[in-house]
Parts: C-alpha cells; structure tokens; sequence
C-alpha cells in the first residue's frame, strides 16, 4: 500500500503539469493568431504575385501575374470597377519611377508605399534609374483590365507606355508587375 499511495501524489502531479504546459500553448496560439502582422510589406503576404526580374519581359496574361515560366500564381478576382487607391498607387510608382535625379538608394526608398517587396528587390533593385528614359507622365492612366483585387494600367510617358499591374491585399494596392510597351515609343 505505501508503494502505490507515493505513486498516486506523482501521477496527479504529472496531469497538472500536463494541463497547464497544454493551456499555456493554447494562450501562446491565441496570442500569436491576435496579433498577427496584417501588412504585407513588413510580412511579405504570400498572396501577392511573384514578379519576373526583368522588368521589360513580356508579361504573358492579361493581368500581369505569370512568372517567365509561366505557372499560374493566383486567379484573378470577379471583375469589378477599378479602385481608387489602386489608381493612387499606379500613380505614385510611376512619378517614382521617372524621378531619374534621385541616388538609387533614395529611389528604391520612395517605393516602399506602392510597391510589393518582391518587386523591389527583383525587379527596381536592378535598374539604373539614369537611364530611366523620360521624367514626366503624360496624361492619365488607362485602365486595360479591372478585378476586385488587381487592376492593369497603361501609363503613358514622353518615351513608351508602361504597363503596371496593382494587387491589392489586406486593403492595401501594391504594384507588383511593370511592363515596358516599346512598340508604343516615339
């Protein structure tokens, strides 16, 4: 009797044990679900669109998400009217981009509002911004296809067209695609 009564105190003490190691993953999940990052330029959201590293490949949908190999990375939302902040982030990338003058760490920052990570470090890294060829939009943005969640645009310059594809996540429109249109150029 006196083996099994000092096995029982060590049994009950292990449930406990057990129990509160079990409540305190459960509070650390919870925790971690709370309190998740939601934007995704600081947590490089998954959602968005991988883009090519040359920036004057052809894309090959009409959205611009293909990667060069040409595997599907999302399916595009129902189409819907384009969205405002969408427009004000094609926008801003595109005086970005052709503010030629700037030293190229201090371009590449001035993107960080409008633009996906990915597309940032693969795409804009790789660019001289000298020989970005012109320094002015002209006139406003045309609208080649609009989902609820990405929008193309073509941009027009004094030197070609651009298409810029924005995505939208978490209520936030990032460019992730540009295209050059060299056939467009005077």
């Amino acid at each position: 009797m006196d083996v099994i009564q000092a096995i029982r105190p060590s049994r009950n003490a292990m449930l406990t044990f057990v129990t509160i190691v079990g409540l305190l993953l459960i509070g650390l999940l919870i925790f971690l679900l709370v309190n998740e990052d939601d934007d995704p330029r600081r947590r490089g959201s998954s959602r968005l669109p991988t883009t090519t590293s040359n920036p004057s490949a052809a894309v090959k949908d009409p959205h611009g998400v293909h990667e060069d190999g040409g595997g599907l990375l999302y399916t595009p939302g129902a189409p819907a009217p384009p969205n405002a902040k969408a427009r004000t982030a094609a926008l801003g990338f595109m005086t970005s981009f052709l503010r030629r003058d700037l030293p190229k760490s201090q371009w590449l920052a001035q993107f960080q509002p409008y633009c996906s990570p990915d597309f940032i470090d693969k795409v804009l890294a790789t660019i001289d911004p000298r020989r970005v060829p012109t320094t002015s939009v002209s006139g406003e943005p045309v609208v080649e296809s609009s989902h609820t969640d990405s929008v193309r645009y073509r941009i027009r310059t004094g030197a070609a067209d651009y298409r810029i594809v924005v995505f939208e996540t978490h209520d936030t429109w990032l460019v992730t695609s540009m295209e050059v249109d060299e056939k467009s150029a005077p």
